[in-house]
């Protein structure tokens, strides 16, 4: 059974990055619930469908077969960008950033400015030189590009070691919650801040008009925007030809996953809420002003002023996210592997060595390509200003949910000879699952595209959009004459499966 590294800590402080800025007052409970139901729907339309069509490829095996060998590329190419633009390129950005913001505010409570310095400089948002985070950064996705290219044992050790360490952090920040409550905090965070907590929310009532409380009128809103911090963010269908039995594996390993995912940021949120509070967090974002908030594990400093701890913390949050980003090289290097086999780009690309039985040029190109992003997001705003990746992460999600439903109509025989043929009610399962995801995904699509709480939304991140669809579109075409003109007929090699 495959275990999806999954940076828990990590995803959960970002849930209150972005949020607190746009919506307050929320209900986080009733809000994680809605949310956990959505993530579950993407969650199994991606294990029915790998287990439909168990190959390498994912997205692209999954449309090309059910719809048409255009469409899977130019979904699947959407998804390679969103990819590699986010986690695929930003994994040491993020990792910075939390840890930068955890370091800053604990030099305070420490009392050490050297300490809130540092944090000051690793955050990509406050550093006075964004060239050396980016050289480390590059060192850092070097490293990890070697441990894909070794794979095996190597590399699972890299990721396991990861999963392990940040699973103990995990323990020891719940610990930090569950072992105080909002009165010691209270009392603990009036020792490092004048004013205390009244003071907070006193200044929060005077910048924003902000009261303690909880309101559903932003519900359906706020719910993408969780999506947009927990996901999930499906993958592992990239990997399908190389997990023994999928539909056992990934009902463990993916479905399962979710399922413990759904129970550990309930937990957190649950013991973040009783022991310093997720009002008062809204209320500390509005009174410094807005914008981006810190991570919640820091305000638990103020409980436990160590600087072991803060340093154990700080490192569980960087490796948290450069885990999934080197694990987001794997998986969209599958996606040219996918299109060299049907011939779409050139074949070589689909070479796997004898020696480590990886795709060694697919991973070198995943990995110079996403070397342009990670540039993108040090030195420019075009990321976080142009390129919408949740909205192109939703819209190949999107594309793949309606292969789900046609796929047992317009493949019969390929559905049938699949482990994923069973019925409801008459009915295809996995029609009826994609049926659920086109309305969860179509929903989610929209709000990528209107709520600038998820993603850009002007008129030139719309033009970006544009682009990434018509790219894939005239690469397609000019392959697809190529071919035809050397004797191959690109739209024939999508009526089967490719080699496992």
């Amino acid at each position: 059974c495959p275990i999806i590294f999954f940076p828990w800590l990590t995803s959960w402080s970002g849930l209150f990055w972005v949020t607190l800025d746009y919506y307050q007052n929320v209900n986080y409970y009733l809000s994680l619930g809605v949310w956990a139901i959505t993530a579950l729907v993407v969650v199994v339309l991606y294990w029915q469908l790998t287990t439909a069509m168990p190959r390498s490829g994912g997205d692209y095996v999954f449309v090309s077969r059910a719809i048409a060998g255009s469409v899977g590329f130019v979904a699947s190419f959407i998804f390679y960008v969103a990819l590699l633009a986010d986690p695929g390129s930003t994994g040491a950005f993020w990792g910075f950033s939390e840890a930068g913001l955890q370091l800053s505010f604990a030099g305070q409570i420490l009392n050490n400015p050297g300490i809130t310095s540092l944090g000051t400089f690793l955050s990509p948002f406050t550093t006075s030189s964004p060239i050396a985070l980016f050289a480390f950064s590059a060192i850092l996705l070097l490293v990890g590009a070697v441990g894909v290219i070794l794979g095996g044992r190597v590399f699972r050790t890299m990721i396991y070691g990861f999963f392990a360490y940040g699973a103990i952090v995990l323990v020891v920040v719940m610990a930090m919650f569950a072992l105080n409550n909002q009165t010691t905090f209270a009392a603990d965070y009036a020792k490092y801040f004048p004013g205390g907590v009244p003071g907070v929310y006193a200044s929060a009532l005077g910048k924003a008009g902000y009261s303690p409380g909880y309101s559903l009128a932003s519900l359906g809103l706020i719910i993408p925007v969780i999506f947009v911090s927990l996901g999930p963010y499906p993958t592992m269908q990239m990997v399908g030809g190389e997990i023994n039995n999928p539909k056992r594996s990934l009902l463990l390993g993916a479905v399962g996953a979710e399922f413990a995912s759904i129970a550990v940021f309930l937990l957190m949120t649950f013991l973040f809420d009783h022991s310093i509070g997720i009002s008062f967090l809204e209320a500390w974002t509005l009174s410094v002003g807005g914008g981006s908030s810190t991570v919640p594990s820091a305000l638990a400093m103020v409980f436990y002023p160590n600087t072991i701890l803060l340093w154990v913390i700080t490192i569980g949050l960087f490796v948290g996210n450069i885990g999934w980003w080197w694990l987001a090289l794997v998986f969209a290097s599958r996606i040219p592997m996918a299109w060299a086999f049907d011939r779409v780009v050139p074949t070589g690309l689909a070479h796997v060595s004898d020696r480590f039985h990886t795709p060694t040029f697919s991973i070198m190109l995943t990995v110079l390509l996403s070397i342009i992003p990670m540039y993108l997001i040090f030195f420019t705003s075009f990321i976080s200003t142009q390129l919408n990746g949740v909205f192109l992460f939703t819209i190949a999600w999107l594309i793949s949910a309606v292969a789900a439903v046609v796929l047992p109509f317009r493949r019969k025989a390929m559905f049938q000879m699949s482990d994923a043929r069973s019925k409801f009610l008459g009915f295809p399962a996995l029609s009826w699952i994609g049926l659920i995801a086109v309305a969860v995904l179509g929903y989610f699509s929209y709000n990528a595209f209107t709520n600038p709480a998820i993603g850009p939304s002007a008129e030139s991140a719309r033009l970006v959009i544009l682009a990434v669809i018509l790219v894939p579109i005239v690469i397609y075409a000019i392959s697809y004459y190529y071919n035809k003109g050397n004797g191959f007929d690109l739209s024939l090699i999508t009526g089967e499966l490719p080699p496992e």
